[in-house]
């Protein structure tokens, strides 16, 4: 049995380590290891209180170590761990409640803080046939009540481990907002998008209602809103929520802005 050794001291960084089996006669080609040390968090096995750094994160416990362990103490649930609170995956049916407390447990167990939305609508609730994700979930809801009795039992439900709430993703993208429209499948099979003041009336509305029932479910944390970003279809955005009474009561107690490499500041 051949052996080798190689003893280095490191206290932080990226050390990269290449070898083989028997420079002489090799048995394998090269192969390459980078092995990130990091200093140790400030609030390691802690919640950090006022953090500004969060991340989408896959609800598994290594990812999570190593989302903590880079300094990020916020889960925020939309792409990953979208299922533990977006409309689509809590009511596939209407009145059939589908809880993941077991995920949303995991993301708490290593102190990361949770930023829950109240975002997607399950076919039943936009008139879609409901089938595919990417499809069907960012449309509008028809049936506001229902998404009102959603919010009111998400909120509820998972209210003791999510420290604050946020009201949709990106609706000024049409990939995330548009409305299902059965007389226009042919031109628009994912459903229509409609023109910016009416999309910016839905979304205001859908975020004074959940505003108003989340104040009553969880008093005194923060939902955010307007969910914007700071190219021209960001500004347009945000002139559009407010001309649509955005910022009345009850109005969301953050503004979520979403910077994207390249795109100028508003």
């Amino acid at each position: 049995m051949r052996k080798f050794a190689s003893t280095r001291t490191v206290r932080s960084g990226t050390p990269r380590s290449i070898a083989r089996i028997s420079p002489q006669q090799p048995d394998s080609p090269f192969a390459e290891i980078l092995i990130t040390r990091l200093p140790r968090p400030k609030y390691w096995g802690k919640d950090a209180p006022d953090s500004p750094f969060g991340i989408h994160v896959n609800p598994v416990r290594r990812e999570l170590i190593m989302a903590k362990a880079t300094g990020h103490n916020w889960a925020r649930l939309h792409d990953t761990g979208n299922n533990i609170t977006s409309w689509w995956y809590v009511e596939p049916e209407q009145g059939k409640w589908t809880w993941r407390d077991t995920l949303l447990k995991k993301i708490r167990a290593q102190n990361m803080l949770v930023l829950g939305l109240l975002s997607t609508s399950p076919g039943w609730a936009n008139g879609s046939p409901g089938t595919a994700f990417w499809d069907h979930a960012y449309l509008q809801p028809h049936n506001l009540d229902a998404r009102d009795t959603y919010v009111r039992q998400v909120t509820t439900h998972y209210g003791e481990d999510i420290a604050a709430w946020e009201v949709w993703n990106e609706p000024w993208l049409t990939n995330f907002w548009r409305r299902w429209d059965p007389a226009k499948l042919k031109e628009s099979p994912r459903g229509v998008r409609d023109p910016l003041e009416v999309v910016a009336k839905g979304y205001v509305e859908l975020t004074h209602r959940a505003v108003r029932i989340t104040a009553e479910t969880n008093p005194g944390k923060p939902v955010f809103g307007f969910n914007a970003t700071g190219d021209h279809e960001g500004l347009e955005w945000v002139k559009a929520v407010l001309s649509c009474g955005g910022m009345e009561a009850p109005a969301p107690t953050g503004f979520s802005y979403h910077s994207y490499a390249g795109c100028p500041a508003a």
